[in-house]
């Protein structure tokens, strides 16, 4: 039985699909509390939603093998129904049954994890890393999609602008940072201009703000259904830790700018075009890895452990001839 927690990794990156023997899946968090016997029926990512199983597929191969839900609250405070629990409360119990299948898992095993199921697939990463009974590098792999903590060399979640152990009273959610150093390969899947994964690190640029917004229910959750060989390789950024474990993150691209969308079929489509024309270039200023394409020198964001620090990038130094 093989587990598989895709977290994105170095340059040895374990190649996707991952192989596995046994697949746990962590779905996201669902409003479905409020009125389960309604909007379940009606919600493909419900408790019984038939994406459920599709999160992150295409990214492990687990043919003929077993795919686990993971069943857990699945909330974040009562804005996800009367007496919801918390995050916090969320995370703790989906971990322990995560583990409770690793212990059992015979064979590599792949944790695949969405939202508020990835940053459970975090603190599952961070539970083993801290176990000398855990299993071997080579036995589990996490793949981790939308995961609002992480900070990847193209992306950065909402969290990470938040200083660690700071918590979110609406959500009961503490803020936490995925284990930058875990003896195990990671795969972070990411949807551009997602608001909880990849929120634009100059936030003062409020329309980049409003496209990320708007971008949420077509961007988010929809990333984990994505196909790898689909992404364009500048797309694709792997890095190796001390421990030689590596993250590889997939950012994949978002082919409508959110802020458009709602005015096709509204507008000519000459309109909506010229409109993309001129509103993308500004939203994606908005997003430090676009400097080289935008000419954006501005500074930026740059998370910490406490609160980010505005950073500004060193400009290029000319080779001298003597």
């Amino acid at each position: 039985m093989a587990l598989l927690v895709a977290l994105a990794t170095g340059t040895a990156a374990a190649e996707v699909p991952i192989p596995a023997d046994n697949a746990i899946v962590v779905p996201g968090a669902t409003l479905d509390g409020w009125a389960p016997a309604l909007l379940e029926p009606i919600d493909p990512w419900g408790t019984t939603g038939h994406f459920l199983p599709l999160i992150n597929a295409h990214y492990y191969d687990c043919d003929g093998c077993t795919v686990t839900l993971i069943r857990y609250p699945r909330t974040a405070g009562p804005i996800f129904g009367p007496c919801a629990p918390f995050a916090d409360e969320s995370i703790h119990i989906g971990a322990d049954r995560i583990l409770a299948e690793l212990r059992a898992a015979v064979g590599p095993s792949v944790v695949s994890g969405l939202s508020l199921g990835a940053i459970t697939a975090d603190a599952v990463q961070r539970a083993l890393d801290a176990d000398p009974n855990a299993p071997a590098p080579d036995q589990v792999t996490f793949i981790a999609t939308g995961d609002p903590s992480r900070v990847t060399p193209l992306t950065t979640g909402i969290g990470a602008l938040m200083p660690v152990g700071f918590r979110i009273p609406v959500l009961g959610w503490t803020v936490v940072r995925p284990a930058s150093e875990s003896i195990y390969d990671t795969v972070v899947v990411v949807g551009e201009y997602d608001p909880v994964a990849d929120f634009p690190n100059r936030p003062w640029n409020l329309l980049a703000v409003l496209n990320a917004i708007m971008s949420f229910n077509d961007v988010h959750s929809e990333a984990s259904l994505t196909v790898p060989a689909d992404i364009p390789p500048s797309n694709v950024v792997t890095q190796t830790n001390s421990t030689g474990a590596t993250t590889t993150t997939y950012l994949v691209p978002t082919t409508e700018l959110p802020l458009a969308k709602p005015f096709a079929g509204i507008l000519p489509a000459r309109v909506i075009a010229a409109a993309t024309a001129i509103l993308k270039p500004i939203v994606d200023r908005g997003y430090s890895r676009n400097d080289a394409a935008t000419g954006n020198t501005a500074p930026y964001l740059q998370p910490k452990t406490g609160l980010p620090v505005l950073t500004r990038r060193a400009p290029a130094v000319a080779s001298v001839r003597v």
